[in-house]
Parts: structure tokens; sequence; C-alpha cells
């Protein structure tokens, strides 16, 4: 988001310059897991441009450009496209503590900015408190999705 003071006024009005994606995360591996942390990356099949500036500004992920798929050798499904990605980790907590305990047959849901233009591929790499990988999920959204700010696009259900 981004706000721009408005002339004679104390106030701020907040736009958004992203589009988002909603994820949904179900634990069905036997067993709890905890997870400290979740990467995002998202790709593409054209290349990977800022969505289209609002009142002047404009924003994209830190990472632009390859990205390496975090799986085990011998575990990719499929041709990845590493071309055109944008990566975001997020940090997860439970009241202040690392870390959320996701019992077994329970999801988590959340939101997450996307900042670029268009996805067609998404992959959710989590990861324990130790900083290991517990996952890395795939999830091919069908056709290249023109992303728009402002907008909550649902990706289907990522079942570990």
């Amino acid at each position: 988001m981004v706000a721009s003071e408005n002339e004679n006024t104390s106030t701020l009005h907040f736009d958004h310059l992203s589009g988002g994606l909603k994820l949904t995360l179900t634990n069905n591996s036997g067993s709890a897991i905890t997870l400290a942390g979740i990467k995002v990356v998202t790709r593409t099949d054209v290349e990977a441009a800022p969505i289209a500036a609002h009142n002047g500004f404009t924003a994209t992920w830190a990472v632009q450009g390859p990205s390496v798929p975090n799986d085990e050798v011998g575990e990719l499904d499929g041709d990845i496209v590493c071309k055109y990605s944008s990566e975001m980790r997020f940090d997860l907590q439970t009241n202040g503590a690392i870390g959320v305990t996701l019992e077994n047959g329970n999801s988590i849901s959340f939101c997450v900015p996307v900042t670029v233009n268009s996805v067609r591929h998404l992959s959710v790499t989590g990861f324990n408190t130790d900083g290991a990988q517990l996952f890395a999920k795939t999830k091919d959204v069908g056709t290249t999705k023109s992303i728009e700010r402002n907008n909550m696009y649902l990706i289907p259900e990522i079942t570990l």
C-alpha cells in the first residue's frame, strides 16, 4: 500500500499497489508440523513486469528473474520455467513465538501480495524453526492469469 497526503488535512488515504493471492495450506501429512517460514515463488510464461502504476506509484518484489526451484533431486514434476519469476518470504509466529503449528487435518489460509502483472505457476516452500525445508509444492493455475491491483485471486488448496 502507499499513502499520499491530502493537502490541508491531517489524514492519509491508502491505495493498494498490488493484487493478492489467497492461499490455503492443508496438512494431510499424518502428523502435526510447525511452520516457521514460507517462501512463495510466482512464475509466468511472459516477462515479469510491475503492475501498472497507480497515482505515480508502483512496486515489485525484491527478487525478479531466475529462481531455483526448492525440491529434492528427482522430485520435480514436469518442466519448471524459472525465467520469469518473483519470490517473497514470510516468517510465521504464534503469540510472538517463532512458528505456527498445523495439526494433521487442519488448514491455514493467508493472503500474499503479488506485484507482478501475471502468474502461471506458484511454488510454496515451508521451513521449520531450524530453517530446514519441510515441503515444496507447486501449483499450475491453468493459464497465465493477469494480475490487477486491488484484486484478490483464490488459489486452489495446497495439500501437504
